[in-house]
C-alpha cells in the first residue's frame, strides 16, 4: 500500500507528540553547594530568615549564598522514544488494536524556555517551583504503513523540585530531582507528568573579587508515567486530507493476519466515507529508549547576585542549557 506522506497525520498526530513531552522536564538545576567556612573571617552578618539554621552558621564563619533566586532558562533535548500497545478509533468508536502498525523510529526535540524561582530552605536543602513554555517537534518513521511525518506542536508544563547539596572546601555534591507536569491541550486529554533524578559532583575555582568557576559532571534519569490518551479531528491532523486513506487501510487488510485483519475492517467502518468530519481517538504507552544519561556542565559566578551557566547532556540522551541566574535576599530576621 502507499500512505500519501504529510507534515501532520491522524495516528501521526497522536503518536509523535508523546515524544517531546517525554522529554520536557530533563532541565539541570544549578549547580548548588554547600556553604563553605573560612575561619579566619569570624563571624559573618547574616539578616535572613533562610536558609533556617543559617545565622547559626554565619556566627561560625560559613559564607551563604543569597537564599532566593531566579532563573531564565534554555532547553535544546532530543532523544528517541518507543510506542507500546497503541489502540485507536475512528468518529467516538470502540478503540481497536492497532499493533499492525510497526514504527521504525520516533525521535522527539524540544525548544523550551522556562522560568524558576528556588529557595535555600534549609542550608543542604534548595527547593524550587519551575514552569515552561515547550515547543515540540517530532519525526517519525513508520514502516507499516510506510509513512514519514514531522510534527511541531506546543504546550506547557509546571513542576516542583528540590537539590540536596553537600560541599567540603571547593568540591561539592548535589541530587537534583523534580516532578512535573506537561500539558498539551491540543492533543490530550490529560496531564503527562515526569519525575527527574539528576547527580552531580564537582568543583570550584576561585578568582578575585568572589568570582568562580564551577565544574561539573555526572548523570541524570527520566521517567514518565506510561500511559496517555486523547482525540483529534482528522481534517485538522491530516494536511490535504488524502482520499487513499481508505485505499490503502483496504490494501493493507490482504496483508494482515487474520485477526489484524478484523481490526482494519473495523476501522474501515468507523471511519465512513465523510473524512471531512471524523475523528480519531487514540490511546498507547510510551518509553524512552534511555532511562539514564551523562550530562557535564560549567558556571561562572559574577559575583553573589548574578550567575551564568552551560550544561550539555550527553549518550542517548543529547541536550543543551543555557541559564542566567540572580539571586537575592529574602525574608528578613525580625
Amino acid at each position: 500500500m502507499t500512505v500519501k506522506p504529510a507534515p501532520r497525520g491522524p495516528l501521526r498526530a497522536a503518536i509523535c507528540l508523546l515524544a517531546a513531552w517525554a522529554t520536557l522536564n530533563g532541565t539541570p538545576a544549578s549547580a548548588q553547594y554547600a556553604p563553605e567556612q573560612d575561619p579566619a573571617a569570624g563571624e559573618i552578618d547574616w539578616p535572613f530568615l533562610f536558609p533556617l539554621f543559617g545565622k547559626k552558621l554565619a556566627d561560625k564563619g560559613f559564607e551563604l549564598p543569597y537564599p532566593a533566586g531566579v532563573s531564565l532558562q534554555y532547553n535544546y533535548l532530543s532523544q528517541d522514544v518507543l510506542l507500546d500497545d497503541l489502540q485507536i478509533a475512528f468518529n467516538g468508536g470502540e478503540l481497536v488494536d492497532a499493533s499492525f502498525v510497526e514504527f521504525e523510529r520516533v525521535k522527539s526535540q524540544v525548544h523550551m524556555t522556562s522560568f524558576r524561582f528556588d529557595l535555600w530552605l534549609f542550608p543542604f536543602l534548595n527547593i524550587y517551583v519551575l514552569a515552561g513554555i515547550p515547543i515540540s517537534i517530532t519525526d517519525t518513521t513508520v514502516k507499516t504503513p510506510p509513512v514519514d511525518s514531522s510534527v511541531q506542536q506546543p504546550g506547557g508544563n509546571v513542576g516542583l523540585g528540590g537539590v540536596v547539596a553537600y560541599g567540603i572546601k571547593n568540591w561539592f555534591a548535589t541530587m537534583d530531582f523534580n516532578y512535573v507536569w506537561n500539558f498539551f491541550p491540543q492533543t490530550l486529554s490529560s496531564a503527562t507528568t515526569s519525575f527527574v533524578l539528576g547527580l552531580r559532583t564537582g568543583g570550584n575555582i576561585n578568582f578575585r573579587k568572589g568570582r568562580q568557576l564551577a565544574i561539573w559532571g555526572g548523570a541524570m534519569r527520566v521517567h514518565v508515567n506510561p500511559a496517555d490518551s486523547g482525540s483529534l479531528s482528522l481534517s485538522e491532523a491530516v494536511e490535504g486530507l488524502p482520499e487513499d486513506i481508505r485505499g490503502g487501510l483496504e490494501d493493507l487488510v490482504e496483508s494482515l493476519p487474520p485477526p489484524q485483519q478484523i481490526a482494519v475492517e473495523e476501522l474501515l467502518m468507523q471511519l465512513g466515507d465523510n473524512l471531512q468530519d471524523a475523528t480519531i481517538q487514540y490511546k498507547f504507552d510510551k518509553r524512552l529508549e534511555r532511562l539514564w544519561n551523562m550530562v557535564i556542565g560549567v558556571q561562572y559566578t559574577v559575583n553573589k547576585h548574578w550567575a551564568f551557566r552551560v550544561e550539555g547532556g550527553l549518550i542517548k540522551r543529547w541536550s543543551l542549557m543555557l541559564s542566567g541566574q540572580y539571586r537575592f535576599g529574602i525574608a528578613r530576621r525580625p
